[in-house]
């Protein structure tokens, strides 16, 4: 099961294009699908994880991980740790999100 892609990680961090290698970043997926499951205390099948909040989490936690891997492929550690920042705030706010009852409810797992 997976609620994200390779693909949609590469993208998300924008400059990691060779780095980190693909079995890395399937490593980082399954991680961050585990913390999520974690989190919201039930799995969701893909169909279902599509477009919610735990793709875009998925993504953006495996996004940080690639991106901490080898800041090497940004031009500079300034623009490597705004990106950093960037999706570490992402995943802080959407794991808020994530916690609330609410959302549980929405998503039909309460």
């Amino acid at each position: 099961m997976a609620y994200t892609t390779e693909t949609k990680v590469r993208e998300r961090a924008k400059v990691i294009a060779s780095t980190p290698p693909s079995a890395n970043i399937i490593n980082y997926i399954a991680h961050a699908e585990a913390i999520l499951k974690a989190k919201a205390r039930f799995a969701l099948t893909d169909q279902q994880a599509s477009g919610t909040i735990l793709e875009a989490l998925a993504t953006d936690i495996a996004a940080y991980y690639a991106v901490t891997y080898d800041v090497t492929a940004y031009t500079s550690n300034a623009q490597a740790s705004l990106t950093q920042n960037l999706l570490f705030n992402a995943i802080e706010m959407n794991m808020t999100i994530l916690s609330d009852e609410r959302t549980l409810k929405y998503l039909g797992k309460t």
